[in-house]
């Protein structure tokens, strides 16, 4: 399990239950001193932080965490026939900004990629510091994807798009 695994643990985890680390461990099936390193490496770069403690009677306190919300954040984007959406969402996966467009070109794939990059941008410039903090994104159209060549390889919906590179302008 990965520090991305963990992280998306934290996000689905009952605080109460399993938000320590021992926790976590169990659930992970990974050893308390793994999932230790893992998490130091997530707080030093404050992905992850410490809520609480509690005392559990005798031992060390079992400490409760949580993610950052604002530390990290990606971006989605939804290309239709005649919408075009992007959302930036926080690490919780918390929608914190939303963009629309309807100028989607149906016989123009660059052209509505243009638009779609612009929706982009105008997320990134939300704030000054989200722009440093992109850790992700994705984009959904409506066809396959050939993911060698990052473009639609069979779309009933925008057919001249079909082969057109699609991650090059984003």
């Amino acid at each position: 399990m990965s520090r991305c695994g963990l992280c998306h643990q934290l996000l689905g985890a009952d605080v109460i239950k399993s938000n320590f680390q021992q926790g976590i461990a169990a659930q992970a099936r990974l050893s308390v001193q793994a999932v230790s390193v893992i998490l130091r490496g997530l707080t030093g770069r404050g992905l992850v932080r410490e809520v609480r403690s509690e005392n559990m009677g005798r031992g060390r306190p079992r400490i409760i965490l949580d993610l950052v919300p604002e530390a990290a954040y990606s971006i989605g984007i939804h290309i239709d026939p005649s919408l075009i959406t992007a959302v930036l969402l926080d690490l919780a996966g918390t929608p914190v900004r939303t963009e629309h467009s309807t100028d989607v070109d149906p016989a123009d794939p660059h052209a509505s990629m243009d638009v779609a990059a612009g929706l982009v941008h105008q997320l990134m410039d939300h704030t000054d510091s989200v722009r440093e903090r992109i850790v992700g994104s994705a984009l959904a159209v409506p066809g396959r994807v050939d993911l060698e060549s990052g473009a639609i390889s069979d779309s009933v919906w925008l057919p001249q798009w079909n082969h057109a590179p699609l991650s090059e302008p984003l």
